[in-house]
């Protein structure tokens, strides 16, 4: 957490996918933002320690070890967490787009 706080670690969903703007493409882009907002929210109802590294083995692309020194964690238990978040992050996606109740 520390570290998160002093490196500013932050994760804009947002960014994650641009695309660039086409009329042509509208109604695809209004399919991507809605998806972008799903995950997003999906990654919000995560637990602060599954969303945190989430983030940083996905988004902020670290491995396994360096998550394990900053959280400190062993990387049996980041490997736990990481696969536990992104089930959970997979179940919140699909309970928020409806596909499941």
């Amino acid at each position: 957490k520390d570290y998160i706080r002093k490196h500013k670690v932050t994760v804009n969903i947002d960014e994650i996918s641009e695309s660039i703007f086409d009329p042509a493409r509208a109604d695809q882009d209004v399919l991507i933002n809605e998806e972008r907002k799903l995950i997003r929210n999906a990654l919000n109802k995560l637990q602060e320690n599954k969303r945190q590294v989430l983030i940083l083995s996905r988004f902020q692309n670290l491995k396994y070890e360096e998550i394990g020194q900053i959280m400190d964690l062993n990387v049996g238990a980041v490997k736990v967490t990481v696969f536990r978040a992104l089930k959970e992050l997979k179940a919140n996606y699909l309970k928020l787009a409806g596909e499941i109740s």
